[in-house]
């Protein structure tokens, strides 16, 4: 994730990734390396599983350029026997099933179109959580949807990699005697709505801390999200 010009800058904010929200990817975002390594895997699973791309997202610089120890699999064959063999049921190579991919559409193909993307996205939610627990089985690595830090009274909702420098944060906090607490997701579509209103269900305080702006709007983009599940 990088800054969108202009001005030009190639800093590490969360102006790209926003942009994304809305085209119909399923995104998943890492905090540190080792996610971004794990969630190209879980990610391919799934995208395959409902037939949507996917994008793994995580921070410029603050992950692409840092060098932490991490775990990678030694054994091709132990990702490829998690993800298994790749069947499509549509494809442009085969000559006696002929199709058309990209083809215009008035209504109501359009509608119904747009409609299965979104029953797609939806049978996804479930599916992740699914996929992100079948790895652990043989990553030993526990995913969710969503992390969380001693939430209590004040929770700071930080995405990515400034999730660790937040829970630094909240222990400094605690030890002046402040109940502040933390929270990421790493799943930005389909977004968690229900996790995050029960990961906030008795804060008296958030503090959203965003790193980008939905201009004119009152706010950025996770803001407004997660005011719409405290709402829902």
């Amino acid at each position: 994730c990088r800054t969108v010009s202009g001005p030009l800058s190639i800093k590490g904010d969360h102006s790209d990734i926003m942009y994304a929200l809305n085209c119909g990817w399923l995104i998943f975002f890492a905090k540190d390396n080792q996610q971004v390594y794990d969630f190209n895997i879980v990610g391919l699973k799934v995208a395959e599983e409902v037939s949507l791309p996917v994008i793994i997202a995580y921070d410029g610089f603050f992950t692409s350029h840092q060098k932490k120890p991490m775990f990678v699999f030694e054994n091709d064959d132990d990702v490829k026997g998690y993800l298994g063999e790749y069947k499509s049921k549509y494809s442009l190579f085969d000559p006696y099933n002929p199709i058309t991919i990209g083809s215009y559409m008035n209504e109501p193909d359009l509608l119904n179109n747009k409609y299965q993307l979104n029953m797609a996205m939806e049978k996804a939610r479930n599916l992740i959580v699914k996929e992100l627990e079948d790895y652990s089985d043989i990553s030993g690595r526990k995913y969710n949807v969503y992390s969380e830090y001693k939430t209590e009274d004040v929770i700071i909702f930080a995405l990515g990699s400034a999730y660790d420098t937040a829970r630094e944060a909240v222990d400094t906090l605690r030890e002046s005697g402040k109940k502040a607490g933390a929270f990421t997701i790493h799943i930005l579509r389909p977004f968690p709505s229900k996790e995050i209103a029960e990961i906030c269900k008795n804060a008296e305080v958030i503090i959203v801390a965003e790193r980008q702006d939905s201009y004119g709007s009152n706010g950025g983009n996770m803001s407004k999200e997660i005011k719409s599940a405290f709402y829902d």
